[in-house]
């Protein structure tokens, strides 16, 4: 006759018989999707660095109330991801300038992206990326919008475009959108079937551009390429203007692979450009009086040390002030200690080079947006005096170096 087991036996049994019911009992769960990343936010309206905008973001709406200067935390993150959700940048005029990253990046099929009177702006440093990618099937609807000034590259290699559209089903409407100045800066083999400023690349992709200016925009042979099975229509004034290969070439305007859907061209007229008046050239007779324009300059340079060259002469039509606080208007510039600031209107596209007798860095306001974009820009230093150039009317600020 078997003896029974003593009852301690009996116990832990029995306690291991209901821990692996209860385990068995727990359902399988998939994998969570991961909580998007969110950066505090700037003064800007903008996050302070890299983050991810998902459905499950709260906040869809974002309205800049300042320039937003990205800061250099190393190549390879995105400061704008959205991967999924409806978001909108209201940029109120302001600018988003950086470079050194991928500025905004939307993807995903369930994405839609709205980007209002906003200007992102490259910083001088080359971009190893794209300033601005939509793709595998996300959404952009981008009007008033400015993507200037970039040097994009990929992987190390130049030659990538200012914005890229691709992966299969991506859209985007283009309303009243500038593509200026941007460089790609190579003709390497592997990219050399690129548009320096608008890349469209992929199947069922739809693409339509409603007003569109692209300006000195250089590197490869084409300013707009579509590709693989993609469609453009255009609509409205398209502009193109001086436009160059690498090599100095004008580039073609728009260029379709043989794989893609035909062009729906149905551009209306543009304005017809006012003619500039022919410029003036200064009178060099010695006996003549110095006008009292050239009277104002002399004395600014006096007083200030600063110095002033037109392409075509200071009789040209070019015209400048010195300005203090209320004139340059942006608390935050002012907060910074200018040394000195200046605003220069008129005929200034012909070139005009501005020497203050001080070290520091140019901050460039630009008279064509309101309120004005904030544009930091190159500098050459010598002698103890920093000169920049510009080609369009606005203010500048010199600041302290950083």
């Amino acid at each position: 006759m078997k003896s029974n087991p003593p009852s301690s036996f009996r116990s832990i049994l029995l306690c291991c018989c209901l821990f692996l019911i209860a385990f068995l009992a727990i359902p399988v769960q998939s994998q969570a999707t991961p909580a998007p990343t969110l950066a505090p936010v700037a003064d800007c309206g903008l996050p302070t660095g890299p983050t991810t905008w998902t459905d499950s973001t709260t906040q869809k709406v974002w309205n800049m109330t300042a320039n937003c200067v990205m800061p250099r935390w190393g190549p390879g993150n995105a400061y704008l991801r959205v991967h999924s959700g409806e978001f909108t940048i209201n940029g109120n005029g302001y600018s988003i300038i950086g470079g050194e990253n991928w500025i905004v990046m939307a993807q995903g099929a369930n994405t839609i992206l709205h980007l209002n009177n906003i200007t992102i702006a490259g910083d001088g440093l080359p971009t190893v990326g794209i300033p601005v990618r939509i793709r595998q099937g996300a959404t952009l609807h981008a009007r008033d919008l400015i993507v200037r000034d970039h040097l994009p590259q990929y992987a190390g290699t130049n030659g990538i475009a200012a914005m890229w559209i691709d992966g299969g089903g991506s859209s985007a409407t283009l309303t009243n959108v500038q593509f200026i100045n941007n460089d790609s800066g190579s003709s390497a083999t592997s990219f050399a079937d690129r548009g320096t400023a608008l890349m469209i690349w992929g199947a069922s992709i739809e693409v339509v551009i409603d007003g569109a200016l692209f300006r000195n925009n250089r590197g490869h042979e084409n300013v707009v390429r579509v590709q693989n099975s993609a469609t453009l229509r255009l609509r409205g004034c398209i502009k193109f203007e001086n436009n160059y290969t690498e090599s100095g070439e004008p580039a073609v305007k728009i260029s379709l692979r043989n794989d893609t859907q035909p062009l729906d061209d149905q551009r209306g007229s543009c304005p017809k450009k006012r003619k500039k008046a022919t410029p003036v050239p200064w009178p060099t007779r010695t006996p003549v009086p110095p006008s009292a324009y050239r009277q104002e300059y002399t004395e600014l340079q006096q007083e200030t040390g600063i110095t002033i060259s037109a392409a075509y002469g200071l009789g040209s039509g070019v015209h400048f002030r010195q300005i203090d606080g209320a004139g340059i208007g942006i608390q935050s510039l002012i907060d910074a200690g200018p040394l000195a600031a200046m605003d220069v209107h008129g005929y200034v596209e012909q070139g005009v080079e501005i020497c203050f007798p001080h070290v520091g860095r140019v901050i460039f306001l630009d008279a064509a947006t309101i309120p004005r974009a904030m544009i930091p820009l190159p500098a050459r230093v010598a002698d103890g005096a920093t000169c920049v150039s510009i080609d369009r009317p606005g203010s500048l600020v010199l600041l302290p170096p950083e």
